[in-house]
């Protein structure tokens, strides 16, 4: 127990140093063919994000929101943390190359996936997120490269797995949709935020075709190059 509150202890403090980027810009447009390559320079010679903000995951079951943070090292790498009321831990995601691990309130132990599975979890109806893209859903600019550019949308390559992605741009040129084309997975990308030289959406929405859940992710801090505390990637308790 004790190994566990260093290892929050540890999460909080880098938490705590993540800067504040500016809120969203109204008339800042979304489109991805600007998003993924000039918008995108920012994340130049950049080999870890950290990312902090509130979450929402919504099912049958009801709605649960929460404070969630994110750590993303290269193409193969990710800690997802999601809290709740007193900092509970809700639901933990650890990434590390071919081998995953998943822990969430009803569960007394940690359960291990291979990287190349989908990702189910049954306290919250999810379901079917492969787990090799995880990370391209919640900052796509980080994971994913354009191949072509076909008519009004691109075709995106995945540095992680080499899955192809559609990037689709809304009709009001302030958001787009992206569909892995393997997955019956999307995401919708709305509210641009400016930082340094680039942009990134700070709205992401994660859904099935069916609609019978969803994952609402508000990116409220974003911290490029951070140092990532080594405990965060122990399997703790």
């Amino acid at each position: 127990m004790a190994g566990a509150k260093i290892v929050l202890l540890a999460v909080s403090l880098e938490i705590a140093a993540i800067v504040s980027c500016r809120p969203p810009d109204s008339n800042l447009p979304l489109n991805p063919q600007v998003l993924f390559t000039a918008d995108s320079r920012f994340l130049n010679d950049v080999s870890s994000v950290a990312l902090k903000g509130k979450i929402e995951l919504e099912s049958d079951r009801g709605v649960e929101s929460g404070d969630f943070s994110a750590f993303l090292c290269g193409p193969d790498s990710v800690v997802f943390i999601v809290e709740g009321l007193f900092q509970v831990n809700l639901f933990r995601l650890i990434i590390t190359g071919d081998n995953s691990y998943l822990k969430s309130r009803d569960m007394k132990s940690w359960r291990e996936l291979d990287t190349r599975e989908k990702l189910t979890v049954e306290e919250y109806r999810i379901s079917d997120i492969l787990l090799s893209s995880f990370g391209a859903y919640l900052l796509p600019q980080f994971y994913l490269e354009s191949i072509s550019v076909k008519h009004q949308y691109m075709i995106l390559t995945s540095k992680t797995d080499n899955s192809e992605f559609e990037a689709v741009p809304g009709g009001d040129n302030s958001s787009f949709l992206l569909r892995q084309r393997s997955s019956d997975i999307m995401a919708s990308y709305k509210k641009a935020k400016k930082l340094r030289e680039g942009a990134f959406p700070s709205e992401v929405e994660i859904f099935p075709r069916n609609r019978s859940w969803r994952i609402l992710v508000n990116i409220e801090k974003l911290r490029i190059n951070p140092e990532i505390p080594a405990e965060i990637w122990q399997l703790s308790s």
